[in-house]
Protein backbone atom coordinates (compact mmCIF):
# COMPACT_ATOMS: atom_id res chain seq x y z
CA UNK A 1 0.00 0.00 0.00
CA UNK A 2 2.71 2.40 -0.86
CA UNK A 3 1.29 6.04 -0.79
CA UNK A 4 -1.98 4.99 0.05
CA UNK A 5 -3.40 7.08 3.09
CA UNK A 6 -6.46 4.87 3.89
CA UNK A 7 -3.97 1.88 4.31
CA UNK A 8 -4.43 -1.35 6.54
CA UNK A 9 -3.28 0.96 9.41
CA UNK A 10 -5.93 3.33 8.42
CA UNK A 11 -8.36 0.96 8.22
CA UNK A 12 -7.47 -0.60 11.83
CA UNK A 13 -8.36 2.80 13.74
CA UNK A 14 -11.24 2.89 11.98
CA UNK A 15 -12.22 -0.85 13.35
CA UNK A 16 -10.93 0.48 17.17
CA UNK A 17 -14.03 3.56 16.69
CA UNK A 18 -16.42 0.69 15.27
CA UNK A 19 -16.31 0.81 11.67
CA UNK A 20 -15.58 -1.85 9.12
CA UNK A 21 -14.44 -2.46 5.47
CA UNK A 22 -17.99 -4.38 3.97
CA UNK A 23 -17.84 -8.06 3.13
CA UNK A 24 -16.95 -8.52 -0.11
CA UNK A 25 -15.67 -4.76 -0.93
CA UNK A 26 -12.70 -4.46 -2.97
CA UNK A 27 -9.65 -1.75 -2.13
CA UNK A 28 -9.56 0.75 -4.59
CA UNK A 29 -6.21 1.46 -6.54
CA UNK A 30 -4.92 4.17 -5.37
CA UNK A 31 -7.80 4.83 -2.43
CA UNK A 32 -6.86 1.82 -0.05
CA UNK A 33 -9.94 1.11 2.25
CA UNK A 34 -11.36 4.74 1.70
CA UNK A 35 -14.94 3.76 2.92
CA UNK A 36 -15.32 1.65 5.75
CA UNK A 37 -19.02 1.36 7.12
CA UNK A 38 -20.58 1.40 10.66
CA UNK A 39 -20.45 -1.86 12.00
CA UNK A 40 -23.48 -3.82 13.05
CA UNK A 41 -22.94 -3.53 16.67
CA UNK A 42 -21.62 -0.02 16.27
CA UNK A 43 -25.44 0.76 14.29
CA UNK A 44 -27.02 -1.19 17.09
CA UNK A 45 -25.23 0.48 20.13
CA UNK A 46 -26.40 3.98 19.02
CA UNK A 47 -29.35 3.45 17.43
CA UNK A 48 -30.91 5.96 19.67
CA UNK A 49 -28.40 8.57 19.54
CA UNK A 50 -29.00 7.75 15.57
CA UNK A 51 -32.57 7.86 15.81
CA UNK A 52 -32.64 11.48 18.00
CA UNK A 53 -30.30 13.20 15.45
CA UNK A 54 -32.06 12.07 12.09
CA UNK A 55 -35.21 13.67 13.90
CA UNK A 56 -33.03 16.95 15.44
CA UNK A 57 -31.27 17.61 12.20
CA UNK A 58 -33.96 18.80 9.80
CA UNK A 59 -35.34 20.72 12.64
CA UNK A 60 -31.94 22.32 13.04
CA UNK A 61 -29.78 22.55 9.85
CA UNK A 62 -31.77 25.28 8.11
CA UNK A 63 -31.28 27.97 10.92
CA UNK A 64 -27.34 27.05 11.12
CA UNK A 65 -25.20 30.22 9.49
CA UNK A 66 -22.11 28.67 7.90
CA UNK A 67 -18.70 30.31 9.09
CA UNK A 68 -17.40 32.20 6.65
CA UNK A 69 -14.55 30.30 4.48
CA UNK A 70 -11.05 31.15 4.92
CA UNK A 71 -7.27 29.51 3.79
CA UNK A 72 -6.86 28.80 7.29
CA UNK A 73 -5.13 25.33 6.97
CA UNK A 74 -5.25 24.74 3.63
CA UNK A 75 -1.24 24.49 2.48
CA UNK A 76 -0.65 26.88 -0.28
CA UNK A 77 1.61 25.00 -2.66
CA UNK A 78 4.21 25.92 -5.52
CA UNK A 79 4.08 24.12 -8.83
CA UNK A 80 8.18 23.58 -9.74
CA UNK A 81 9.01 22.27 -13.04
CA UNK A 82 12.38 20.77 -14.65
CA UNK A 83 13.68 21.87 -18.17
CA UNK A 84 13.02 18.19 -20.15
CA UNK A 85 11.51 18.67 -23.63
CA UNK A 86 8.36 17.31 -21.76
CA UNK A 87 8.94 18.61 -18.06
CA UNK A 88 7.81 17.18 -15.65
CA UNK A 89 6.40 19.01 -12.68
CA UNK A 90 5.53 18.39 -8.79
CA UNK A 91 3.66 20.35 -6.18
CA UNK A 92 5.69 21.57 -3.19
CA UNK A 93 5.22 23.34 0.11
CA UNK A 94 6.86 26.77 0.37
CA UNK A 95 9.16 26.03 3.29
CA UNK A 96 10.35 22.83 1.94
CA UNK A 97 11.46 24.48 -1.63
CA UNK A 98 13.22 27.02 0.80
CA UNK A 99 15.50 24.46 1.86
CA UNK A 100 17.30 24.25 -0.95
CA UNK A 101 17.56 23.27 -4.83
CA UNK A 102 15.95 19.73 -6.51
CA UNK A 103 17.91 18.83 -9.32
CA UNK A 104 16.03 16.96 -12.34
CA UNK A 105 17.90 13.61 -12.88
CA UNK A 106 16.61 13.36 -16.66
CA UNK A 107 18.12 17.12 -17.67
CA UNK A 108 20.47 17.71 -15.72
CA UNK A 109 19.05 21.14 -13.96
CA UNK A 110 16.92 22.50 -10.51
CA UNK A 111 13.27 22.48 -10.66
CA UNK A 112 11.81 25.89 -10.52
CA UNK A 113 8.74 27.55 -9.48
CA UNK A 114 6.56 28.22 -12.76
Amino acid sequence: MHGVYHNQNFLAAAEEVGLEWPEGAKRLQGKGYHAPVLSAETREYHAQSLRELEEAIPLVLPHLELPPTSNRGRVDRLTYACKCDSPRRFRISRTVAAQGGITCNVCGHEFAPE
